[in-house]
């Protein structure tokens, strides 16, 4: 959401500190410019893989330094299980660029009528 810069140097700064966590360059599969900050999530919250059940992640929140925007969220295998190596990609969560919030109302595509029938 819209902050300034002084709050998401702060959220950055908290986010750094965190015990377990770790900050690291460009970590975003797309190849786009961001500032990684990486952390193991708590026990208890792990992904389900293979005859081994379950395997302890390590979550990446990429940030535009610039912005402050989030452009994705990586989750990395934290350990080695039977068919997967350290540091293979879980899950990947991106965003486009502009999403967000606005200021202004979206225009209506052309051609598009408002209806006065009711929704089924």
């Amino acid at each position: 959401m819209p902050v300034a810069p002084a709050v998401r140097a702060a959220a950055l700064r908290l986010l750094a500190g965190l015990p377990a966590s770790k900050v690291v360059g460009p970590t975003d599969p797309l190849g786009r410019p961001g500032l990684a900050v990486t952390f193991v999530k708590s026990e208890g919250l792990t992904a389900e893989f293979g005859a081994d059940g379950e395997v302890a992640e390590r979550f990446a929140t990429v940030l535009d330094p610039r912005t402050g925007t989030v452009p994705a969220h990586v989750e990395i295998a934290a350990e080695r299980a039977e068919g997967l190596a350290e540091g293979t990609l879980m899950s990947y969560r991106a965003w486009a660029d502009g999403a967000g919030w606005r200021d202004e109302r979206p225009k209506r595509p052309r051609g598009c009528e408002l209806s006065d029938r009711p929704l089924p």
